[in-house]
């Protein structure tokens, strides 16, 4: 179970550098991009909350088993 929430951190810290890049674009963008970027962002941030939860309950279950 460990392993797994070892190869669920790395994704998340993808997620950060790829918001910075986002963030950096936005001031060239029309209304309808800008739009479409922040349903982007609230998408990565609706998966980085799942994988934080997921992270959460493996840690639980790791306790548990030990």
């Amino acid at each position: 179970m460990g392993q797994l929430t070892h190869r669920m951190r790395p994704l998340t810290h993808k997620m950060t550098p790829l918001t910075h890049r986002m963030r950096a674009l936005t001031h060239r963008m029309t209304p309808s991009q800008d739009e479409a970027l922040n349903s982007q962002k609230e998408a990565l941030h609706s998966q980085d909350d799942a994988l934080n939860s997921q992270d959460r309950a493996l840690n639980c279950q790791d306790m548990a088993l030990n």
